[in-house]
């Protein structure tokens, strides 16, 4: 790119497009190789000083805007210019002037240590913010732990208390049906023997034991027995009587 600027360049003395690379500085011309020679042999513009125009294109920047041969090297704090050496002969003696390397290290420099103290600092933050979290998370861990174990004690006692209402509850059931199975054991009994009492008299009765028990049935009437008694049956004959067995 930079051979297809300087080839549309005209030499500004001979008016030739080619070889236009030269720029002279104190004449702010630009020239080809030939006149070039012929201009730093003419004894007025001998000590001329040239660069390539690829060179200023790329030192244009640096360049002193009032003398373009010299070099912008330092800074009027003054006036707050960038200056080169003969800008401080001419316009700036006595003025307070800084070398721009210098100050470019000097720059460097505060901005190292800026960017130190800005990593301390930051570092610091950085721990004290962790700290706050950390000490945050033992916070919610130590409020969880203590949650659980009142969640836990609380399921104890409820768990303790509904056992404690169960085995209450199945004393009494125990105990009621203790006392209904007795009561019903009881009254069996008394039915039962009941029962019994009326088949035997149901029995009696069939079989013409008017008294219902064996025990009394009369014995066997015997001679002695029949002699012994006939008194009293002749009694009760007499009497009007009807004995107990008829």
């Amino acid at each position: 790119m930079a051979t297809a600027l300087t080839s549309q360049l005209r030499c500004e003395l001979c008016g030739s497009r080619k070889s236009s690379e030269w720029k002279c500085y104190e004449c702010s011309q630009i020239m080809c190789k030939r006149c070039k020679k012929l201009h730093v042999k003419a004894n007025i513009s001998k000590y001329h000083n040239f660069v390539s125009l690829k060179q200023s294109r790329e030192e244009s920047k640096d360049r002193c805007p009032n003398h373009p041969s010299e070099t912008c090297t330092k800074e009027c704090t003054t006036c707050g210019q960038f200056v080169c050496d003969v800008c401080i002969q001419q316009k700036h003696r006595g003025h307070q002037v800084l070398f721009v390397q210098q100050e470019i290290t000097e720059m460097r420099e505060m901005c190292r240590r800026n960017l130190s103290d800005v990593k301390e600092i930051g570092l610091s933050i950085a721990l004290k913010e962790m700290e706050t979290f950390r000490q945050l998370g033992d916070d919610y861990k130590a409020k969880t732990q203590e949650l659980l174990k009142e969640v836990t004690s609380r399921y104890s006692a409820w768990v303790a208390m509904a056992k404690d209402i169960q085995n209450d509850l199945l004393q009494q059931i125990q105990s009621v049906y203790k006392l209904d199975m007795g009561y019903y054991e009881t009254e069996g009994k008394l039915r039962q023997n009941l029962i019994l009492e009326m088949e035997d008299v149901i029995q009696n009765f069939q079989e013409g034991n008017i008294g219902g028990h064996e025990g009394h049935q009369r014995p066997p009437q015997t001679e002695g027995n029949q002699q012994e008694n006939g008194g009293d049956d002749d009694a009760s004959t007499c009497s009007g009587e009807t004995p107990p067995y008829a």
